[in-house]
Parts: C-alpha cells; sequence; structure tokens
C-alpha cells in the first residue's frame, strides 16, 4: 500500500504542478522500483507492478505533449495578415460663429467686464508682459491613450471669400460668406462622440486669468450648421489678451463664477459640438484686448503668414505643422464601425484584449497628420519576446496628406500558440507605440493554469443624447471618408526595434 500511494502522489504533483514530464516519470519509476523491492517475495504481483509503470509511462508522456504544443515556443516563420483596410478621414469646415451671435458675445463680455471693474475684481492690463499658452486639452485622469485629438482648421488669414491662407502660407483652414475661420479647430480622434460622451477630453486654460464670460445649457449633439449659441467660457489674462473656448458639452462649464480667476491647466469644460458645429472639437480663438474684432485678432501659431503678430509665437511650445503621431492602438475581432456618416453615433469599436488559440486579432493604428512619404512598421510579438508577425504601411492621401486616419491588418492566432500576454507595437516617426493584449489556451482534460493576465476593462460609460432642439438647418456638411484604398503592405523580416515609447498626448 506504501508503494501505491506514493505513486499517486506522484500522478497528483504531476497533475497540479506544472512539473516537467519526465521528471514525473523519474518519481514514478523510482516509487515504482521502491514498491518492487518492497514485494520482491511476490512474484505473483510482478505483472500488475509492470502495468502500472506502462500506465505512469503514458500519463507522463501526454505530459510532455501537452507542454510541447501548448507551452511550446517553437521557431515559425514570421505571419502575414490576411485583411487589411482602413484609409483616411478628411474633415469638412467645422464650425461658423455668426455676425449677429458675435455682437450678443461682445456685447456679454462688455457688461460683464465693466461689472468687474467697478467693483473692482479685475484688474488692469500689464501690456508690458505677454501671455504664452500651454496646451488648452487634456485627458481625463485614469486614461492613457497616446493622443485624442487633430487640427481640423487653423486661423484663415486671407480676408476674401474662397481664399484660405494659414500661417505657413498654406491653406489647412476655410472660410464661408461672410465669414473668415477667426480661430483653431482641434477635433477628437478617434471615437469622437464616444469620447464626448464619456467625457475624456477636457478643455483647460492654456494660461491663467479671470473668467469673463460663461455661456451653458444650449444643445451639445449638433452635426451640421445652424443658428443655435455654443456652450462657452471666456478668460482675460494679465496682459489683457482675452482667449475663447468654444463647442463645449452641455452643462460641463466650470462651476466657477464669472470674476474667479483659473489657473494654466485648470479645468474649463468638456469638448462638445454646441452651437455652429459638425462634430465634437474646441474652437481657440485669440484677441489681444477687449475689442473682439478681426483686425485685433492673435493667431498663437508664429510663421511667414501670420498677418496678425508675424513671427511672434504665443505657444510655450509650438507644436509642429504636420503634428504626426498615433492616437490609439487596438485589438478587437473584427474592424471599427466608426460610423463617419452617422449624425451624433457613437463607434462601435469591437474592441478586445483576451482571445482564445484560432481567434482572429485585428490590430488597429489611429493616426493623426500621416504624410505618404511617412513609414509605419507593425509588429506582433510574443510573450518570450520573439517576433510574430509584421507588416508595413504608407498612407494614401491624393494630397500626400490625411489629417485623421487608420489601418488595420487582421491576424489568425495559430492553434500551437503560446499562452501569455502578447504585445501590439508599432513605430512610427522615431517613437514606438505598443499596447498588451493576451492569448489564452483551449481548456482540455489535462489542466492548464489559468492566469487573470491583463484585468478584463471596465466598460465605458455613455451619456444618453438629449433631443435635438427645432431649428431651420442650413446645408449639411458631412464628413468625407477618404478613399479606403489598401495601403501598401511588406512582409518585413525580424527587426529589433531601438526606439523610445512616446507619453506625449499633444
Amino acid at each position: 500500500m506504501g508503494g501505491l500511494s506514493l505513486i499517486l502522489f506522484s500522478l497528483y504533483l504531476c497533475k497540479n504542478v506544472k512539473a516537467v514530464p519526465v521528471f514525473c516519470l523519474i518519481i514514478g519509476v523510482e516509487n515504482l522500483g521502491m514498491m518492487i523491492k518492497f514485494n520482491n517475495r511476490q512474484e505473483h504481483k510482478s505483472k500488475i507492478l509492470m502495468s502500472a509503470i506502462m500506465v505512469l509511462f503514458i500519463v507522463a508522456l501526454l505530459f510532455l505533449v501537452r507542454d510541447l504544443v501548448v507551452f511550446g515556443q517553437e521557431a515559425h516563420q514570421v505571419v502575414t495578415p490576411f485583411d487589411i483596410g482602413g484609409g483616411g478621414y478628411e474633415l469638412e469646415a467645422v464650425d461658423h460663429i455668426t455676425a449677429e451671435q458675435r455682437r450678443e458675445i461682445q456685447a456679454m463680455l462688455a457688461q460683464n467686464i465693466a461689472m468687474l471693474q467697478e467693483n473692482g475684481r479685475l484688474p488692469e492690463p500689464k501690456m508690458t508682459t505677454q501671455v504664452y499658452f500651454s496646451w488648452p486639452l487634456k485627458l481625463k485622469d485614469g486614461l492613457n491613450d497616446p493622443g485624442y485629438h487633430g487640427v481640423s482648421g487653423f486661423v484663415d488669414h486671407d480676408p476674401f471669400y474662397n481664399q484660405l491662407l494659414d500661417y505657413t502660407c498654406s491653406d489647412r483652414t476655410y472660410d464661408i460668406s461672410g465669414y473668415n475661420h477667426q480661430g483653431t479647430d482641434f477635433f477628437l480622434w478617434p471615437f469622437y462622440w464616444n469620447k464626448m460622451d464619456a467625457d475624456e477630453v477636457e478643455i483647460v486654460a492654456a494660461a491663467p486669468g479671470w473668467i469673463i464670460g460663461k455661456q451653458d445649457g444650449n444643445y451639445d449633439r449638433n452635426c451640421s450648421f445652424n443658428n443655435l449659441n455654443w456652450n462657452s467660457v471666456y478668460v482675460r489674462h494679465a496682459d489683457g489678451s482675452v482667449a475663447w473656448y468654444g463647442h463645449m458639452k452641455n452643462g460641463s462649464t466650470t462651476s466657477k463664477s464669472i470674476g474667479q480667476t483659473v489657473e494654466v491647466g485648470e479645468y474649463l469644460g468638456v469638448v462638445g459640438s454646441s452651437g455652429n458645429s459638425t462634430g465634437p472639437h474646441l474652437h481657440f480663438e485669440v484677441y489681444r484686448s477687449d475689442d473682439y474684432y478681426r483686425s485685433n485678432l492673435i493667431d498663437p501659431y508664429a510663421g511667414s503668414c501670420n498677418s496678425f503678430n508675424g513671427n511672434v509665437t504665443w505657444w510655450a511650445d509650438q507644436p509642429p505643422y504636420y503634428d504626426s503621431a498615433i492616437n490609439k492602438l487596438t485589438t478587437g475581432f473584427a474592424p471599427a464601425d466608426l460610423n463617419l456618416d452617422t449624425c451624433a453615433t457613437p463607434a462601435v469599436t469591437n474592441e478586445q484584449n483576451r482571445f482564445k488559440l484560432g481567434d482572429t486579432v485585428y490590430f488597429t493604428a489611429y493616426y493623426r497628420d500621416q504624410l505618404n512619404t511617412q513609414l509605419s512598421v507593425n509588429r506582433v510579438y510574443q510573450p518570450d519576446g520573439s517576433l510574430f508577425a509584421s507588416w508595413e504601411v504608407r498612407s494614401d492621401s491624393p494630397d500626400g496628406h490625411y489629417v485623421a486616419s487608420w489601418w488595420y491588418a487582421g491576424v489568425v492566432i495559430p492553434m500551437n500558440a503560446p499562452e501569455g500576454v502578447w504585445k501590439y507595437e508599432v513605430a512610427y516617426e522615431g517613437k514606438l507605440y505598443d499596447i498588451p493584449f493576451v492569448v489564452e489556451t483551449q481548456r482540455s482534460f489535462l489542466p492548464l493554469v489559468k492566469r487573470d493576465l491583463i484585468p478584463t476593462p471596465t466598460p465605458t460609460p455613455t451619456s444618453t443624447p438629449t433631443a435635438a432642439p427645432t431649428f431651420t438647418p442650413t446645408p449639411t456638411l458631412t464628413p468625407t471618408v477618404a478613399s479606403t484604398a489598401m495601403p501598401t503592405v511588406t512582409v518585413t523580416p525580424t527587426v529589433t526595434p531601438t526606439l523610445t515609447p512616446d507619453g506625449n498626448g499633444m
């Protein structure tokens, strides 16, 4: 009985502890040897013992096969994606402030400034000290996407209708009859309605100052030009300049009242689509003083065609004209349905970060300011760091530039792939971006150790849209989805990346 107990104990160890199968076999044979020695005078039991040895050998062999198939990481050829797609998202004009709305804003601000000065709550400006702006957007605490925005339009420096001129002498701006774009538009990307509904991108003060005006309570899911007012906050700075922050989400404006101060980076509201707007974005407009006319306008970006402040930047650290970067990486069970042509409809992201053997994984990268000359190298790594899949992507924009774009690739996880934490990585413009995902083995009659390798993400809350007010619409401007032709894809050999991760959210 003692020998039989040792055999059973050995089987228990091999079953419940991930021991090497050969070690299990050695333990079993040793125990059987002891049992044979103990029973050497009982020759009639030898056949039973030999049968037990064979059973133990077969069990150990099964464990060995299990380890080779499931946990082994054999050399393999680099996988080529079987499904490639994506494209660019070109935005049309995204906002408009009518002449009547401007007059109402100017009157409100003039009245508020007079009241604050009369009560001694607004000091006289110090014209000798120019303010410098920090970034006016912030990702909500707890989120870690590398980016969240793009620029859909700079200030238009040409005063004539249908003549476009941005600060670099190019045409990344817009106008309409009777209106030249007088601010910079920062739109959300990707999943802009999802981000707005979840309050993911906050508008913050670009410079310290005094709140001299607020507007709130206006509908915020507009997709076309209209006659509605926006939700906004207006801040005057120590040098007398004034910044307008417009198109905020309804009910999101700061709880601070008119006359209170804000510090740089302090919360002002959430990016929305209130007023004359075709989608969620921040309209950032700056004036040199309380005179809110085009002649007093400031374009924070310094450039040779800046007709307002020339080569004098108002940014503490001016972003580049093409601020090329990756805003987000995802893994999923299917490509995202971005719903680009459906007004105020959140995207169906199809994201997932846990997969089984045999599953198809869709790897997607979302870009801003992607140029055709830029190469993007995508790689997927197994838990031991070995390269599993690799492909290259280049933009195919007819104009050589996509303001916003996304590219996906589908790859099947083989049935003999190792379990554990894998990595999707993209090398783009001298920076590395990566996210983890989990591959789990299938259950079988032989036990596998189950581990929670990545916590299951908490579903993103969304708000319930309110009904739109009645108004007489003007012609709708619909975002144009650029060509979805496949990008250039080339299977690349294993390359050891030497780049550094990017933590910049701009």
